[in-house]
């Protein structure tokens, strides 16, 4: 007798508790920002990257990164390249 999908499904029906970054910790957001993605980082020191700025329709990078950066400088801002849904929102952003 396969037990794997009674496993599988005992394991998925379980609270999955979200992970709380501590002071000395990375912490990155993945934001889908449909054709594209978008990264808000955190290290330690208090200093926050973003890698590609979202679709210029929509603002779910822009969301993500004032809910992390909370009124802090971005330190560094790439542009991986010139297509909308990686530099849309940059200008919100910065």
């Amino acid at each position: 007798m396969n037990r794997l999908p009674l496993v599988l499904a005992l394991v998925l029906a379980l609270p999955v508790a979200a992970l709380d970054a501590g002071p000395d910790d990375v912490y990155i957001r993945v934001v889908d920002v449909g054709p594209g993605l978008c990264t808000v980082t955190k290290v330690p020191g208090g200093h926050y990257m973003v890698y590609d700025a979202g679709h210029w329709i929509g603002e779910h990078c822009v969301r993500a990164v004032r809910e992390i950066v909370h009124g802090e400088d971005i330190a560094l801002l790439i542009i991986s390249h010139s297509d909308g849904d990686h530099l849309g929102n940059g200008k919100a952003i910065l």
